[in-house]
């Protein structure tokens, strides 16, 4: 894929061979063919695409190209998720906690992150262990949405060195 490929706010469009990240890798605008033509999991497409859209425009254009890159080859990816999730929540200097107010929004972020780590850590979770964190959560991802647009660039070469380092 050429940089002039890629544009924001495009899936892919096939007359122009122009599109997002998804888009111009697949020539095609799905996440689920990430998981099914390149063995890299639905969620992991799902972030590439957010980050990637996220970026500034200069950004973006080298992005999908230094994700692929950085994938290894035959390395499970599945727990990539769920330690961005824990350092969105709880990084020291652009974790979401920080921008909590309440010691209970603080206690659903380290609860949230708590709930990830056991998925990273190989131990099975319950939907009972996450209904409970849910509806408390959603105080958490407010506070994110409006945090997120800061945090892209960081949040950039967080994600790709979580993928280099999959095991």
């Amino acid at each position: 894929m050429a940089a002039e490929q890629l544009v924001q706010g495009t899936g892919f469009d096939t007359a122009s061979q122009k599109g997002c990240a998804v888009g111009c890798t697949l020539d095609k605008y799905s996440h689920f063919a990430y998981e099914e033509e390149l063995g890299i999991p639905f969620m992991i497409a799902i972030l590439e695409d957010n980050i990637f859209e996220a970026l500034s425009a200069e950004q973006s254009k080298s992005f999908p190209l230094e994700f692929l890159e950085a994938v290894p080859v035959g390395v499970d990816l599945s727990k990539v998720f769920h330690q961005l999730e824990i350092w969105n929540l709880l990084d020291e200097k652009h974790g979401i906690i920080h921008k909590m107010k309440t010691d209970e929004e603080k206690k659903i972020c380290t609860d949230l992150a708590s709930l990830h780590q056991k998925i990273v850590d190989g131990i099975e979770t319950t939907e009972v262990e996450w209904k409970a964190v849910k509806d408390r959560a959603y105080r958490a991802y407010r506070a994110d949405l409006a945090y997120r647009a800061y945090r892209t660039p960081f949040m950039r070469a967080v994600f790709i060195n979580f993928i280099r380092e999959a095991k």
